[in-house]
């Protein structure tokens, strides 16, 4: 992550993050969340000015460090869980912590009236901001669709982001046999793990690959170092589709709207 001036990440690693699962989405004990916030703080806070909780479990700890500094906090959505997908018990512990946030930001007024009604939020404190680079996108002279050896006279779409069954990368690759010869596909996984992720979601693509389907195994650190992958992309797609298996991919899904950081970067 890159150091921004007069402000802290305070992350942590695989084992952490599993117990805080466990604790913050299982249990949802609050003493336990108490005591490992608790504990953190020993460790590593420091004295802040303000606290940014990031959807519910930095809004649950963000409530916890407020209630024990007094630092005022608030709240970005990105994710919205609702009350019908999850359980009452789930879902209490987020709605008491969003009743003392400063703000609560999200990306437009779909999500912010579903997360509004969701978690008992004030009106007045909502802060719309939909997702964006930092500034307006550069062409690269260095270009993707040329180091995997695209020919110039094709034109070229991509998909970029998560590989999974809500995204329906499957059925554009698949799509892919009934596209005019003067079209050809980029695949390019979020995290450079696309030829892993294709193997296990799909399967042998070696019919297509090289010839209609292409693999990018690169991944940029920051969405607004993308231009390299994006130079002389023809068309960008963008595919949400709600499968209700989890409740991040259900009616979280049907709201996204404008929230779509993929739909903003193209």
């Amino acid at each position: 992550m890159p150091i921004v001036e007069n402000v802290r990440l305070l992350p942590f690693g695989k084992l952490v993050g599993l117990i805080k699962r466990v604790v913050f989405n299982r249990l949802c004990s609050r003493v336990l969340m108490f005591l490992s916030v608790l504990l953190e703080t020993l460790l590593y806070y420091k004295r802040y000015d303000l606290i940014i909780g990031i959807d519910r479990q930095g809004l649950l700890e963000a409530d916890i460090l407020n209630r024990m500094k007094q630092t005022p906090y608030i709240y970005f959505s990105f994710e919205i869980s609702f009350a019908d997908e999850t359980s009452d018990h789930f879902k209490l512990p987020e709605k008491n912590a969003a009743r003392n946030v400063s703000r609560w930001v999200v990306q437009d007024e779909s999500r912010a009236e579903a997360l509004r009604r969701e978690n008992g939020l004030d009106d007045y404190k909502k802060m719309l901001l939909p997702l964006a680079s930092a500034g307006k996108g550069r062409a690269s002279s260095k270009r993707l669709r040329d180091i995997l050896a695209i020919p110039v006279e094709k034109k070229v779409a991509i998909v970029v982001g998560s590989i999974s069954k809500w995204s329906m990368a499957k059925e554009i690759i698949q799509s892919v046999v009934g596209w005019p010869d003067n079209w050809v596909l980029i695949v390019h996984e979020r995290y450079g793990r696309t030829s892993q992720v294709l193997a296990d979601e799909i399967g042998d693509l070696k019919s297509l690959a090289g010839k209609k389907v292409f693999i990018s195994d690169y991944a940029s650190e920051m969405v607004d170092e993308m231009s390299m992958i994006l130079s002389g992309i023809d068309a960008g797609l963008a595919l949400y589709y709600p499968d209700f298996e989890t409740h991040f991919t259900g009616k979280n899904l049907g709201t996204l709207g404008l929230a779509s950081g993929k739909i903003s970067t193209y």
